[in-house]
């Protein structure tokens, strides 16, 4: 694994600029920014199989968006026990609020619940290298739900698994945060880099040989 690779690799693509421009542009439209989730899945395809310069040309936007719609599907079923049980929470506060003999075992009720919403919602961001994996094997959302393939995927290399994500949700989030700097605009900029970055690890993460990690 080389994660200075994926914190620059952008940057040695000659027509870099272009590209990363329309990658912008569209993740400020709603709806049609769905479709960097599929750029992302495409991205992690070439660095898997070897491009020398993986990022890709936006001229299949149509299979971009419809990749990108078909992983938040699958990856929103791992968010539907949080929505159920966050349903729960609001009546349950309000009677509580509402007093009574059962107002402290309603207020007890409403922490166990509110703490499972939390544990739960973890479950989606530690996945999240693996099902971008599992997607980018046969563009099928059944194989986000391949658990054991997913565990087996972990076991091979848990420990750039667990850097990855570590990468991901604090490094990557931190430095995209400096975007807020450029009068906001800029975090767009550092926003989609960070993206890239994290899809290209992931990438390398998909790649059959293993690597030990580098920076």
């Amino acid at each position: 694994m080389d994660y200075g690779k994926s914190l620059t690799f952008v940057f040695e693509d000659e027509r870099w600029i272009s590209k990363f421009a329309v990658g912008v542009l569209v993740t400020l439209v709603p709806i049609i920014n769905f479709a960097t989730y599929g750029y992302m899945v495409q991205l992690l395809k070439n660095v898997r199989d070897g491009h020398e310069y993986p990022l890709p040309e936006w001229d299949d936007f149509g299979k971009f968006f419809v990749d990108g719609l078909k992983f938040l599907a699958g990856f929103l079923v791992y968010m539907v026990p949080v929505i159920l049980l966050s349903f729960f929470i609001i009546p349950i506060a309000i009677a509580a609020e509402s007093g009574g003999g059962t107002g402290d075992a309603l207020a007890v009720a409403m922490m166990c619940i509110s703490c499972l919403v939390i544990l739960l919602s973890f479950l989606p961001m530690l996945l999240y290298p693996a099902l971008y994996i599992q997607y980018a094997k046969e563009d099928q959302i059944s194989d986000m739900f391949r658990f054991a393939e997913m565990w087996e995927l972990f076991k091979a290399d848990s420990a750039n698994y667990l850097i990855i994500l570590l990468m991901i949700f604090f490094v990557l989030a931190f430095i995209a945060s400096f975007g807020m700097l450029l009068c906001f605009v800029g975090v767009f900029l550092t926003a989609w880099w960070a993206q890239l970055a994290a899809a290209h690890m992931i990438g390398q993460l998909a790649q059959p040989q293993e690597k030990p990690a580098t920076f």
